[in-house]
């Protein structure tokens, strides 16, 4: 079944996100809070059709009677994958490197991050290389989550700006 839930960040990393200037424009899905202090997921700030309260569907028809209006974008993990560039430039073994993007799923959830060009997965998995953690990688329980940390890492760190322009830029280079 189906579950937005899934497919978006959890609120705390959404709310990171709005802070460090993610867009907070368009459609789709927004964490508002109810006046009972419930969370939920809007689809589509402008009409509130459709919501979700994390476990059930919930159809508002006067979300203004209900909701305050603090809506705080909840990217899907393809809207976040926009921002992720197939490669950045990372020390490793104290020279700069070509990293290549990589994400892959495990029983406690999911990876994303990114690989130096010249080491093997088994070394990138390792805990330890040369007791140095170099690996640039995030962890989530989702998709959506591992995704937003890389994010969130990756604009902190200086490799994106939230600006859609540069963004493309970024993606043909």
């Amino acid at each position: 079944m189906f579950s937005p839930r899934k497919e978006v960040p959890d609120p705390e990393l959404c709310k990171y996100l709005k802070k460090l200037g993610y867009p907070q424009e368009g459609g789709g899905w927004y964490w508002d809070i109810a006046l009972s202090g419930r969370l939920f997921l809007i689809l589509d700030r402008k009409t509130h059709y459709l919501a979700w309260d994390g476990k059930h569907r919930a159809d508002i028809l006067d979300k203004n009677d209900e909701f305050y209006e603090t809506f705080i974008k909840a990217p899907t993990a393809s809207e976040l994958e926009e921002w992720l560039p197939p490669k950045i430039s990372y020390p490793y073994r104290n020279s700069p490197s070509r990293c290549y993007l990589i994400a892959w799923r495990t029983a406690e959830g999911w990876f994303c991050g990114y690989i130096p060009h010249n080491c093997t997965l088994e070394e990138f998995k390792a805990v330890q290389v040369t007791g140095e953690d170099w690996r640039v990688k995030a962890w989530g329980e989702t998709r959506a989550n591992a995704y937003a940390r890389m994010v969130i890492w990756l604009k902190n760190s200086g490799y994106i700006s939230f600006d859609r322009l540069r963004c493309r830029e970024q993606k043909r280079k």
